[in-house]
């Protein structure tokens, strides 16, 4: 077999290919190291946002911020506290896991 490649591909070919190759997997790696990057950063800004917004939320119902009403009801604001503490114990390494969560969360808070 190796007779036949040698017969068909010359030598100085292959190894412009193999450097090429090489070049485009070292490009590649680098590529997907910034978007795996930046995936990290994205998670944890939108999860410092939405426990932002969850404590927001939590304090609404306990009375200490007014949106144009005043409607306190303590299990209301405990219950969004205790959302935002799930959202703050989520972990990047265990997206899978987290998705499932999120999407439990996301039912709950329609059906409130």
């Amino acid at each position: 077999m190796r007779q036949t490649v040698e017969s068909i591909v010359k030598e100085e070919l292959l190894i412009n290919l193999l450097l090429d190759l090489s070049k485009f997997e070292f490009l590649m790696k680098e590529l997907l190291n910034g978007i795996v990057m930046k995936k990290n950063k994205m998670w944890t800004k939108d999860k410092e946002q939405c426990t932002y917004y969850m404590d927001e939320v939590a304090e609404f119902f306990a009375g200490n911020r007014n949106w144009g009403g005043e409607h306190t009801d303590q299990d209301l604001s405990e219950y969004f506290k205790r959302i935002s503490q799930t959202i703050t114990e989520f972990e990047y390494k265990h997206t899978t896991k987290v998705g499932r969560k999120i999407q439990k969360l996301m039912l709950a808070l329609e059906d409130l």
